[in-house]
C-alpha cells in the first residue's frame, strides 16, 4: 500500500508533466546520441592513418575532436546538475537549463570537492533538505529501524560514489577545456615541419598546443603530449563515466514519477510502488554485509 503524505506538490501542468517529458527526452534521445557521437569520434581517431606528417596532423585533429565530444558530455552533466540548485524559487530546473553562462560549467566543477555529502543526496533526489524520499510516502508494512539505517547507508554510499566520479571529472574538465573550446570555436593547424614550439626556457615542445585567447602575442594555454593513443583511451573513458553519472541522475529523478500517475489534463493519483523509488549505485565495500542482506530481503533484490 502506498499513500502520499500531506506534502506540498508542484503544479502538474506547469512543472510535473514538463519535467517528466524533459527527463524522458534526456534518457531516450540525448544520452543515446551522446554515446553514439563519442563512439564515432573514438573510432575516427583509431582509424586515422599515422604514417606521413600530413596523416599525423589529421590524427591530431581527430584526437581534438574526441576531446570535444567527451567534454560536451561533461558540459551536459554539469548543466543538468547545476540546474537543480541554480533555478530561482518557483522556477523549474528545466527552465534554469536555458540560462547560459560562460562560467557556469567551470564553477560547477570547481565546487565539487567543497560540497558536503548532503548536497549529493539532494542532487540524486534521495532527499530534499531534511526530508528523505522514503518519508514522503506511507509504505506498508512500515520500514523497521534497521531497514531505515540500511537504506540510509545505501543512499550515502551512492552519493559518495557520484561525488568521487564528479571530482575526477572536474579535473578532466580543467585540463582539457581549452582543447574543447579550440575544436568548437576554430582550430588552427600548424605543420610541425614549419613551426617549432618552445617553452619559456627555450626547450622544444612536442605535442598539441592551443593558444590563450585575446593576447597581444601567441601564448600557449594547453598541451597534450604523446603518446596519443593513451590519451584517447583516457578521454573516451572519462566521457563514458560522465555518461554513466548523467544517466544515473536522470534515472533517479524519473523514478520519483513512478509513484504517481500523471494524466494529460494535469490530474494525478498516487499508485502503489512496484519498484524502488530510488536507484542505488555504489561500491559493495561501502555498504556493510548486514545492510545488504536486510535490503535484499526487504526488496527481493540482488546486488550486482
Amino acid at each position: 500500500m502506498t499513500e502520499l503524505r500531506p506534502l506540498p506538490t508542484p503544479d502538474p501542468q506547469t512543472f510535473l508533466l514538463p519535467a517528466r517529458a524533459y527527463l524522458l527526452s534526456m534518457r531516450d534521445q540525448n544520452l543515446p546520441m551522446r554515446r553514439a557521437a563519442l563512439d564515432d569520434a573514438e573510432a575516427h581517431y583509431r582509424e586515422a592513418p599515422q604514417g606521413t606528417d600530413h596523416e599525423e596532423q589529421i590524427a591530431r585533429i581527430a584526437l581534438v575532436a574526441l576531446v570535444g565530444e567527451a567534454l560536451q558530455i561533461l558540459e551536459d552533466l554539469a548543466a543538468f546538475g547545476d540546474s537543480f540548485t541554480s533555478a530561482p524559487e518557483g522556477t523549474a530546473f528545466f527552465a534554469a537549463l536555458t540560462n547560459y553562462s560562460s562560467h557556469r560549467i567551470s564553477n560547477f566543477y570547481a565546487q565539487m570537492r567543497k560540497r558536503p555529502l548532503d548536497y549529493y543526496l539532494d542532487l540524486l533526489g534521495l532527499r530534499r533538505g531534511a526530508l528523505r524520499l522514503e518519508e514522503a510516502f506511507v509504505i506498508e508494512p512500515p520500514f523497521s529501524d534497521e531497514e531505515l539505517i540500511a537504506i540510509e547507508e545505501a543512499h550515502r554510499a551512492t552519493a559518495a560514489l557520484v561525488r568521487k566520479h564528479l571530482i575526477n571529472l572536474a579535473e578532466e574538465w580543467r585540463k582539457y577545456r581549452p582543447f574543447s573550446n579550440a575544436y568548437r570555436h576554430g582550430l588552427l593547424v600548424a605543420n610541425a615541419g614549419d613551426v617549432t614550439l618552445v617553452d619559456d626556457s627555450g626547450v622544444e615542445v612536442e605535442g598539441i598546443v592551443v593558444w590563450m585567447r585575446r593576447r597581444v602575442s601567441a601564448e600557449g594555454y594547453g598541451h597534450i603530449a604523446p603518446p596519443y593513443d593513451r590519451m584517447a583511451d583516457y578521454l573516451a573513458a572519462a566521457g563514458r563515466t560522465a555518461l554513466d553519472v548523467l544517466e544515473h541522475l536522470v534515472d533517479s529523478r524519473l523514478r520519483i514519477f513512478e509513484s504517481i500517475e500523471l494524466r494529460a489534463d494535469g490530474s494525478w493519483t498516487v499508485k502503489p510502488l512496484k519498484t524502488l523509488p530510488w536507484r542505488w549505485w555504489f561500491d559493495k565495500k561501502d555498504v556493510s554485509e548486514g545492510s545488504l542482506e536486510l535490503l535484499s530481503a526487504r526488496f527481493n533484490m540482488t546486488f550486482e
